[in-house]
């Protein structure tokens, strides 16, 4: 040191020289021994490393007797968890009666992990297999122990039960956490059926109990209770499923009895106008019944036209079949022959009426008329003659109709007997026509007819006096014909104008 004054600290006695130089360069020294007394050496025996979350830690170190201080101490105590992570020093002054020792010791608080087991509570199914999670450590070790399985730790508990997951990280430190597994039972799922045996085609329901939803197989019914018609001996499955998602499952088997085949041997298609239809059908021995049916007959006049429904009810003793089938009756064509008529002798006229589409016509005897396959053939005055007309629809069915056609001289208005002195006025008429017979007393039935030109009746009346008014207002304006019989003999006849 070169300066007046100067700090010094001697490690043992030690004798020190200090020389001196004045302005004019003169010099003298002095010596100074410091006799140098041992310090106490101090010596920790706790460790220097722990955990934060480690409990209080005792300081000791020798000498004894000394005190301890510094972040984290109380006494001779330090305390990790209030300090927290991280490298602290904690002093110990020790005297010996001449000399103090101040020591500083650094002690390390190694953090803890953030040991995290996923979640603090979830839940399992009785039977289930299940896993958990850890994270935030280097190791880990569960309470009670749980299996390693390809990176994940399962259980299957069978009551609830809290795991306790405790990480370790690099320093050896711990912490822990846990999870609570809550344990549901499986519902007690019963599945029943209406019957155990059915036959085919016969309906049966099935029944599932023990569960809060259900989901049946080999169907897509997710209802408690189902209607199935099984074909032939099935097993169904239902799986139900409790409120807390858990499942269960169970089966029954319906064993299905075959039901007879039927097979009907009658003709499916009738005309109405038919006779009665003998009902056929194989297995015998079975009943028929619907609309129409006596025993195993079908009237189709009793029906009519239309889709008819036939059931055949057949039983092989265990088994009953009641089979649907359809039998049509098809209309009947309405035939229309024309009204009878009386035409004069050498006329013509056409017979029917108008043609129906997809009919087909057949007039007999042919005799007089110019087309028998025609709906409306022309009839030209030959003889007499009763006519026949059968008509046949698209459905082929028939059905007739006759009309008579009278052809009478009509050689005007003249009288028969003379003697009777009739007349028939006024001629042309309009509103009314008078006939005078004189000699009406000498019959007991005595009629007057008037004819159109289509030969059609218009007109009748029994004559019970002498002069008869006839009223005629409705007669279209024609000629017609007329003809007076008494007691069934023609005794005048004739032809008459009409005008409006």
């Amino acid at each position: 040191f070169s300066s007046a004054q100067c700090i010094v600290y001697p490690p043992l006695t030690t004798t020190y020289t200090v020389t001196g130089f004045s302005a004019d360069n003169c010099v003298s020294s002095d010596t100074l021994t410091i006799h140098v007394l041992p310090s106490p050496v101090v010596t920790f025996t706790n460790p220097l490393a722990i955990c934060e979350n480690a409990t209080s830690m005792q300081l000791n170190a020798l000498p004894a007797g000394g005190v301890f201080s510094g972040a984290g101490v109380a006494g001779s105590v330090f305390d990790p968890q209030q300090v927290g992570a991280g490298t602290h020093g904690v002093v110990y002054s020790v005297s010996d009666g001449n000399c103090t020792t101040d020591t500083l010791e650094e002690i390390t608080v190694h953090p803890v992990p953030i040991v995290n087991a996923g979640v603090t509570a979830a839940a399992i199914c009785v039977g289930n297999i299940d896993t958990l999670t850890a994270t935030g450590a280097s190791s880990y070790s569960w309470s009670p122990p749980v299996s390693l399985n390809g990176g994940f730790y399962t259980i299957q508990p069978s009551n609830p039960t809290t795991y306790i997951l405790t990480g370790t990280n690099q320093y050896g430190c711990s912490d822990t956490s846990s999870v609570f597994v809550t344990v549901n039972m499986l519902p007690v799922v019963t599945a029943t059926a209406s019957s155990d045996i059915v036959c085919s085609g016969v309906a049966d329901t099935l029944q599932a109990t023990g569960a809060l939803t259900y989901q049946w197989q080999p169907l897509a019914f997710s209802s408690a209770q189902c209607i199935v018609y099984p074909p032939l001996t099935t097993t169904y499955t239902v799986t139900g499923f409790s409120a807390d998602n858990c499942v269960s499952s169970d089966t029954l088997t319906i064993q299905v009895l075959p039901s007879p085949v039927v097979t009907f041997t009658n003709p499916l298609v009738i005309c109405e106008n038919a006779a009665s239809m003998q009902l056929n059908a194989l297995p015998a021995g079975g009943v028929f019944s619907g609309a129409g049916v006596v025993g195993s007959v079908f009237d189709p006049q009793q029906v009519g036209a239309g889709t008819h429904g036939v059931v055949y009810s057949v039983s092989d003793g265990n088994c009953t079949t009641d089979t649907l089938e359809e039998i049509t009756v098809h209309p009947v064509p309405i035939v229309n022959a024309g009204l009878d008529t009386l035409i004069c002798q050498g006329q013509s006229i056409l017979l029917g009426s108008d043609s129906l589409a997809g009919a087909s016509y057949a007039w007999s005897p042919a005799a007089n008329l110019n087309n028998v396959a025609n709906a409306r053939p022309l009839f030209t005055a030959g003889t007499s003659a009763l006519y026949q007309l059968v008509v046949t629809n698209a459905f082929l069915c028939s059905d007739t109709d006759r009309v008579s056609v009278n052809v009478d001289p009509c050689l005007g208005v003249v009288a028969v007997d003379q003697s009777k002195q009739i007349k028939v006025f006024p001629d042309p008429f309009n509103n009314q026509l008078f006939i005078d017979f004189e000699k009406l007393a000498i019959y007991d039935n005595t009629v007057f007819e008037l004819y159109d030109e289509l030969g059609r009746c218009l007109l009748r009346k029994v004559l019970a006096d002498r002069l008869t008014t006839l009223n005629t207002i409705d007669l279209p304006a024609g000629i017609y014909a007329f003809k007076i019989q008494g007691d069934g003999v023609l005794i005048r006849q004739g032809k008459l104008i009409a005008v409006r």
